[in-house]
């Protein structure tokens, strides 16, 4: 599911420019969100036992001089509509911006091999503040990013395991 809205995040951030140099939205590939289907379990996340984590890969010509990072999403709200077949789930999001966090030790220590080195404070401090600012997340003007399930797809998972249960309470709508 992290992976899955990862690349939610990543392919709602693409953006085409028109022949005028105006930024144009994408043209959706699918069709719009409906309302849960009948027959599922609701599921409300717990921002107390929830979090997204972003990994964020150096790259680039300067590579060598740089860091990856792992960026935490922590208050996350939102709720999953689980239905037998996966395809009549759905989920939305809600995704504080002030309320990310760079580079939390414990988190780096979690993620292996190329987080093992923890940046100095200054460092943390500057990723946040330029990732924060407007030219990148603008988190001034867009205090959240909301992400909606437009469609699923994949296998039908079954039972949802004990850990997403513990996170999340349920009631059958």
């Amino acid at each position: 599911m992290v992976a899955g809205l990862s690349l939610l995040l990543i392919l709602g951030a693409c953006q085409t420019t028109t022949s005028d140099g105006s930024m144009a939205l994408p043209a959706p590939s699918v069709r719009p969100a409906q309302l849960p289907a009948a027959q599922t379990v609701r599921y409300v996340i717990r921002p107390d036992l929830s979090e997204l984590r972003f990994l964020v890969f150096r790259a680039g010509t300067l590579a060598r001089l740089g860091h990856s990072h792992v960026v935490q999403a922590n208050n996350i709200q939102g709720e999953i509509h689980l239905a037998q077949a996966i395809r009549q789930s759905s989920f939305s999001l809600v995704l504080p911006v002030a309320d990310f966090r760079v580079d939390d030790e414990s988190s780096r220590l979690e993620e292996g091999e190329e987080f093992a080195k923890l940046p100095d404070a200054e460092a943390i401090a500057g990723t946040t503040r330029n990732m924060l600012g407007e030219k990148v997340l603008d988190a001034a003007r867009y205090p959240n990013i909301e992400i909606e399930s437009l469609a699923l797809d994949g296998p039908d998972w079954g039972r949802i395991s004990r850990y997403a249960s513990n996170c999340m309470e349920s009631n059958v709508k």
